[in-house]
C-alpha cells in the first residue's frame, strides 16, 4: 500500500462531506494503490450510517471517541498502513491528479519529511472587504512556485493541515511524541473549539529526522468555506489561537524568539498598530492575546518540569 489517506471529521456538513468523498472517488491513482480512512471523531450520529465507501475496496470507518482534531489524526496514523499519508479535512476538495502527483513528489524529494498544497476557497458567500487581508488563516494560499526549507519557523514552505503529506517515519515520531504531552493534545480542535497548530507540529517533526518540508504547485485543493467562519469574530478567535499554537511550537522547536528582537518586534507592532485598518487592530490584539497566553503556558512547563527534576534530585545530608 502506497498511500493511506485520512480524514477526520466531527459531526460535518454532510454536503461537504460528499463532495469531499466524491473527489477522493475521482483519483487518478488507482484504487489498488491507497487505502481510505474516515475518521469519524465522535458524531452524533455516526457517519458510517450516512456515507457509503463500498465504492473503495480499501476503505474504512473507524470511530474515535475522544473529541479532538489531534486524537482522530493519531488514530489515523495508527491505523494507517501506507508509507505516505495524506491528511484531507472534511470540507476539501482534492485535485483528480492529487494522489499521483503526491507519490511522485515523494519519491522524487527523499529529503522532504512532508508538503503541502496550493490552496483556493470556495465560499458560500462573498467574504467581507475587512476580511479577505486574513484569509490565510483559514488555509488559503495559492503556491505558484515549489519551495522547500529546514528553516524551524513559518514560511511559504511550511504546509497547512488540509492535503498535508507525511512519511511514515514524520507520523509516527509525531504521534511518539505527542501522546503524553498534554501541552501538544490541546493544540488542535476540539468540537466547536478554535485551536489551533498541530498540523505545524506535524510537519516540523521532519526537522527532528533531518529532513525538510516543502509546498508544492502541483498540488492542488479547493477549499470550502461556509458563511458562519466569515464573521469577525470567528476570525479574532482563530488568529489567537493561531498566535498561541505558533509560539508553544517555536519555543519547542527553535528555544523561542531570539532575545534581540524583542525591542525591534515591539516597535513594529505599534507601528503597525497605528497604520492598521480597525478591524486589522483587533486581529493584532488578538493575536498578542494567544501570544501572552502561550508565554503563561510555557511558565508554567518550565516551572514543572523544575519541580519534576527537583523532586528526582535525592536529598543529601551534609
Amino acid at each position: 500500500m502506497k498511500v493511506s489517506v485520512i480524514v477526520c471529521t466531527h459531526n460535518p456538513r454532510l454536503e461537504y462531506l460528499s463532495r469531499t468523498l466524491e473527489a477522493l472517488r475521482e483519483q487518478m491513482l488507482p484504487r489498488g494503490e491507497w487505502e481510505l480512512l474516515v475518521i469519524d471523531n465522535a458524531s452524533r450520529p455516526a457517519i458510517a450510517g450516512l456515507v457509503s465507501l463500498k465504492w473503495h475496496p480499501n476503505a474504512h470507518h473507524i470511530r474515535e471517541e475522544v473529541l479532538g482534531l489531534t486524537p482522530a489524526r493519531l488514530r489515523g496514523i495508527e491505523e494507517a498502513q501506507g508509507e505516505l499519508l495524506v491528511f484531507v479535512d472534511d470540507d476539501t476538495l482534492l485535485d483528480s491528479a492529487y494522489l499521483t502527483n503526491a507519490v511522485e513528489i515523494c519519491e522524487d524529494y527523499p529529503f522532504l519529511g512532508a508538503c503541502g498544497v496550493s490552496i483556493k476557497g470556495e465560499f458560500e458567500v462573498e467574504p467581507p472587504v475587512s476580511i479577505k487581508p486574513y484569509l490565510e488563516g483559514l488555509a488559503i494560499r495559492r503556491t505558484v512556485i515549489d519551495q522547500w526549507s529546514n528553516a524551524r519557523e513559518w514560511s511559504e514552505a511550511t504546509p497547512f493541515g488540509a492535503g498535508m503529506c507525511l512519511r511514515r517515519e514524520v507520523a509516527q515520531l509525531y504521534s511518539e511524541r505527542v501522546r503524553n504531552d498534554r501541552i501538544r493534545l490541546a493544540l488542535g480542535r476540539q468540537g466547536t473549539s478554535l485551536g489551533a497548530g498541530e498540523d505545524t507540529d506535524m510537519v516540523w517533526t521532519s526537522f527532528l529526522l533531518n529532513k525538510g518540508t516543502g509546498c508544492f504547485a502541483r498540488l492542488r485543493l479547493t477549499h470550502l468555506i461556509s458563511k458562519d467562519r466569515l464573521a469577525e469574530p470567528y476570525f479574532e478567535r482563530l488568529y489567537t489561537g493561531l498566535a498561541y499554537s505558533y509560539d508553544i511550537l517555536l519555543h519547542d522547536y527553535a528555544g523561542g524568539p531570539n532575545d534581540k528582537d524583542v525591542v525591534w518586534n515591539r516597535m513594529r507592532y505599534w507601528f503597525r498598530c497605528m497604520i492598521a485598518s480597525p478591524f486589522g487592530r483587533k486581529i493584532m490584539q488578538a493575536q498578542r492575546l494567544g501570544r501572552k497566553t502561550a508565554r503563561k503556558t510555557i511558565l508554567e512547563m518550565r516551572a514543572s518540569r523544575y519541580h519534576v527534576k527537583a523532586e528526582n534530585t535525592p536529598f543529601r545530608e551534609i
